[in-house]
């Protein structure tokens, strides 16, 4: 069961966002009863074994990869670059973790200072506890400060450029894989 500064959250399908449900399998197949799976839970990494009777299995060989070294992403499909571009990450005291997650979510940006899309990763904050009151889950979303591209200026949210995020969005599967690395 996820659990948030030792509180179990349910894991709600649709979401609360009204999304399905997504996990981030890491060991199964389908026909398997079972799966290991990456939940969205403190500390990053957590995994747990599922059922899978109510699974709709999917794949996607893309990679959307955040760098907090240089304030890029990258998307790659196998060991192909489809796209790199600058991003702003998380300033020091409220660092974007380097944690392994997934494309949980997909959804318009909930007011203009995220720009037109919001990719929820599955990974949360390290140094937040909450954020404006809810549960300080990490996401890759737009700017109304494209000015701050290459800085380290976020609440540890990873920003683009709107245009930037609106291509990403079309281009990364629910369930992809994502890693951010320093």
């Amino acid at each position: 069961m996820p659990t948030f500064n030792g509180t179990a959250l349910p894991a709600v399908n649709p979401t609360v966002f009204g999304n399905t449900l997504v996990y981030r399998v890491l060991a199964g197949q389908p026909g398997d009863t079972w799966a290991k799976v990456f939940i969205p839970a403190r500390p990053n990494g957590t995994t747990a074994w599922v059922q899978t009777s109510q699974f709709v299995w999917g794949s996607s060989n893309r990679m959307l990869q955040i760098n907090v070294s240089n304030n890029t992403v990258t998307i790659f499909e196998g060991s192909n670059v489809l796209l790199t571009t600058t991003a702003v990450t998380g300033k020091s005291s409220s660092r974007t973790p380097l944690a392994n997650g997934w494309v949980e979510e997909v959804m318009a940006g909930p007011s203009s200072a995220y720009g037109p899309r919001l990719i929820s990763l599955g990974i949360f904050s390290d140094d937040l506890n909450s954020f404006s009151g809810n549960i300080p889950k990490i996401a890759l979303h737009g700017t109304s400060n494209p000015e701050l591209m290459g800085q380290y200026a976020s609440n540890g949210c990873v920003r683009v450029r709107n245009e930037i995020i609106t291509q990403i969005a079309s281009m990364m599967p629910i369930g992809s894989k994502v890693v951010i690395v320093g």
